[in-house]
This record gives C-alpha cells, sequence and structure tokens, in this order.
C-alpha cells in the first residue's frame, strides 16, 4: 500500500528525497505517519534521511511511534537510527508511543533498544506518560521492564520503599500534579495504598487537593472500593462531600 509505485516514479524523476513542505516534513515523515512500509523502505533505499527533523524538531520515528505504525517503526530502526532522538519537547519516540498507548509500537521500540528511563520535563519517563494518559497495560509492561519509578508511579504502584527515597530527595515530590491536576496522594489512593498515603501527608501533601475535575484523594478511593483508605483519608481530614 502507500501508492509505491508513484513514490518510485518520482524517484525515476529524480525528486529529491530531502524535499520538504512548509512544516519541514519529508516523504520519510509522512510515509512513516500513515504507516506506508512499502513508501518507508522504498525511500530508505533511495537514501532517504533516517533522523532528519521537522520543524518542531519531530522525526520520521516519533510519527510512527505516535500513530502505532508498528511496521514501519521496524523499518526505521536500523543501526543508523538515532533511537533515542528527542523532539523539541524532549520527548523520544518511546515517549509518544507510550503516551497513546500503543503496546506493539512500545514493545518494537525498546527491543530495538529505545531508552526506557529517558527523561522530558524533568521527571517524566515513558512510563509516566503511560500512566497519566490511564494506558496501563502499557505502564505495567514498561515496570516489568524495569523502568524506574516517578512519584507519581512509586504512589500508584504502592512502592512505599520507593516513594520515602523520593521523597528525602525531594520532599515538593509529594505534591508534583501531573497534566490533568492529578497527585501522588489521588494515585496512591486509587490503589488503597494507605503506607504510601502516609507518606504523602508527612511529606505535605494535600488531603483534599482537587484535579481538573474537581475529585479528590477521597473520590479516587471511593471509586476504587478501597474501604481501608476512606477511612483512613476521613480520619486525616477528607471532606466528605
Amino acid at each position: 500500500g502507500g501508492h509505491t509505485s508513484v513514490v518510485r516514479l518520482l524517484l525515476e524523476y529524480k525528486t529529491s528525497v530531502k524535499s520538504t513542505d512548509e512544516l519541514g516534513r519529508t516523504a520519510l515523515h509522512e510515509a512513516a505517519l500513515n504507516g506506508h512500509k512499502g513508501v518507508v523502505r522504498l525511500l530508505l533505499e533511495s537514501k532517504a534521511e533516517i533522523n532528519v527533523l521537522d520543524k518542531n524538531g519531530v522525526a520520521p520515528l516519533h510519527f510512527a511511534a505516535m500513530r502505532g505504525q508498528t511496521d514501519a517503526i521496524r523499518l526505521l530502526t536500523s543501526p543508523k537510527t538515532a533511537i533515542n532522538i528527542v523532539d523539541d519537547y524532549r520527548r523520544t519516540p518511546l515517549h509518544l508511543a507510550a503516551e497513546k498507548g500503543h503496546m506493539e509500537a512500545v514493545k518494537a521500540l525498546v527491543s530495538a533498544g529505545a531508552n526506557i528511563n529517558a527523561r522530558y520535563s524533568v521527571t517524566k519517563t515513558p512510563l509516566a506518560s503511560a500512566l497519566e494518559n490511564e494506558h496501563y497495560r502499557v505502564a505495567d509492561w514498561l515496570k516489568s521492564k524495569g523502568s524506574e519509578l516517578d512519584p507519581m508511579a512509586a504512589a500508584f504502584y504502592g512502592d512505599a520503599k520507593a516513594l520515602k527515597g523520593l521523597l528525602n530527595e525531594d520532599p515538593f515530590n509529594a505534591t508534583i500534579a501531573d497534566a490533568f491536576g492529578r497527585t501522588p496522594i489521588s494515585l496512591a489512593a486509587m490503589g488503597g495504598h494507605v503506607e504510601c498515603i502516609k507518606l504523602l501527608l508527612a511529606n505535605k501533601a494535600d488531603v483534599n487537593s482537587k484535579d481538573s475535575e474537581e475529585r479528590t484523594p477521597l473520590h479516587y478511593a471511593s471509586a476504587s472500593g478501597k474501604a481501608q483508605a476512606v477511612a483512613f483519608l476521613i480520619e486525616k481530614g477528607a471532606k466528605v462531600n
């Protein structure tokens, strides 16, 4: 698929594989985005630059990862590929695949050598990107492969030891918020992890912190049916309303 014969004709007429549109995107960017593996293969055979960046610092591999185009990812991960290449936000292709919940793309990138602990915005690993966007299967898989846990992930998985270490490094880790306004205490409450809730409260976490949809830790614990966490939060001053 992907109009391979048209591309072959254009290449025969010496159309440059380096020509770009107004966004700085090449034919390889477009083929990767749309998962046209025949075209990707042909362009690479015609010496298209594999690590070329558009005006937002995005490489073809970023596009394939973002769309979960696993076949294109496999073609684009050659020894020449900068697999941990970062865009203008310092996100790697693995961050984008995890953020969008593309499990097979995540696995393909990791097996090709992507750094599971690459970070942008100081702390955000691919696991954190998956977790923030509620792609729990992807997050679980990355954790099983040895991903480091940030404060949100440590709270979510109830890893009190990891959380304690992160809070000792920086007490402000108790109050960081994700893009949806959730703080570690909400994620600990969702999992019913009382030990983690205790640690967070001891480091000045707000028992009544609200996310962007006005949900508090008590909402999260109640919705998950975590009775022990509900009782503990109420004891610690959670407002019942």
